[in-house]
C-alpha cells in the first residue's frame, strides 16, 4: 500500500507554549525533581507521537486522513497528540482524560486551535455516542485503566463499523516491566504475580530501598497485565470480533496494532 507522510505545518504559539511549559514545571516539581525538565519536554512533545500516525497511514492507507474523518484520542495527556492528528490531516479531534489538571491544561494549549475537543471523563463510560469515530487511537493507556475489559468495550462502541482502533501497550511476556525497568514478573497469573512483587518490596526483602519501591509501585499504582491474545479475548468476550489488520513490535516489549471494527 502506498501511502504518504506528508504533514500539515502548524505554527504554536510560543506565548502559550511558554505558559504551558511553566504551569507543568511547577505541577511536577516535587514528582520528578532534577527531571522535571525532561518529563515535560517529553510531554510538549510532537515528534514522539509522530510514528504512531506513520504507522496507522502505513495500514489503514490516506483515505481516513482528511478533514471529515473524525477521529478520538484516548489519554491525550496535554494535547500533544491531538496536535499531531491535526498535522496528518484530520479535521475535528476529540479526546478523553482522567487527569482534571491535564484537561484544563490541554484546554488552555488547544484554544490556539479550531475544532479541538478534549474533554474530562471518569474513566469508565465515554461521553460519547455509539459509532460516533473513524478512528480511535490509544497509545499506553490501557495498562493503566480499572478495567481493561471494559475500556476496550467502550472504546469499540464509539469506533464506527469498519473503523479502526490503534492500540500500543506494553506486553506481559517481556523480560523488563517497562514502567520500573525491574525483572519482570507480568507473565505470571495476577495473584501470583502480585505475591512476588508484595514480597520484594516488604521488609524481609535483600534488595535495596529504591528497588523496594519500585516494585511496589506496579503493585500500588494497579498496572494491568496485558498481551495480544488478550485484547483479542477481551473484545470477543464483548461480541466484539475485529480483523487485526497489523501487529508488530515498535520497540522491545511495546506491542503495536491496528483492528478493524467489521460492518
Amino acid at each position: 500500500m502506498e501511502v504518504s507522510f506528508a504533514r500539515e505545518p502548524l505554527n504554536l504559539n510560543p506565548e502559550v507554549e511558554n505558559e504551558i511549559r511553566l504551569l507543568l514545571k511547577d505541577h511536577y516539581e516535587s514528582v520528578y525533581h532534577e527531571h522535571t525538565e525532561n518529563y515535560v519536554n517529553s510531554l510538549l512533545s510532537l515528534v514522539n507521537y509522530e510514528c504512531r500516525y506513520q504507522y496507522l497511514q502505513s495500514v489503514i492507507g490516506n483515505d481516513s486522513f482528511r478533514p471529515e474523518s473524525r477521529i478520538f484520542v484516548s489519554g491525550f495527556s496535554v494535547g500533544s497528540e491531538m496536535i499531531v492528528a491535526r498535522q496528518f490531516g484530520f479535521g475535528k479531534i476529540y479526546g478523553a482524560e482522567v487527569d482534571l489538571f491535564l484537561v484544563n491544561v490541554c484546554r488552555k494549549r488547544l484554544s490556539q486551535f479550531p475544532d479541538m475537543y478534549p474533554v474530562h471523563y471518569d474513566g469508565n463510560t465515554l461521553p460519547y455516542e455509539n459509532e460516533q469515530f473513524d478512528v480511535l487511537v490509544s497509545g499506553h493507556i490501557v495498562e493503566h485503566t480499572r478495567v481493561p475489559e471494559l475500556y476496550l468495550k467502550e472504546c469499540m462502541r464509539v469506533i464506527a463499523s469498519g473503523g479502526y482502533l490503534f492500540l500500543e501497550f506494553p506486553t506481559r511476556y517481556h523480560y523488563k516491566e517497562l514502567h520500573t525497568l525491574l525483572p519482570s514478573f507480568e507473565w505470571l497469573p495476577r495473584l501470583l504475580r502480585n505475591g512476588v512483587l508484595l514480597t520484594l518490596s516488604s521488609r524481609i526483602s535483600p534488595l535495596n530501598r529504591q528497588k523496594k519501591e519500585r516494585f511496589r509501585c506496579i503493585v500500588t499504582t494497579k498496572l494491568k497485565q496485558i498481551s495480544m491474545w488478550q485484547i483479542r479475548y477481551l473484545l470477543m468476550k464483548n461480541g466484539y470480533r475485529p480483523i487485526v489488520l497489523n501487529s508488530n513490535k515498535a520497540a522491545p516489549g511495546i506491542i503495536r496494532c491496528v483492528l478493524q471494527k467489521r460492518s
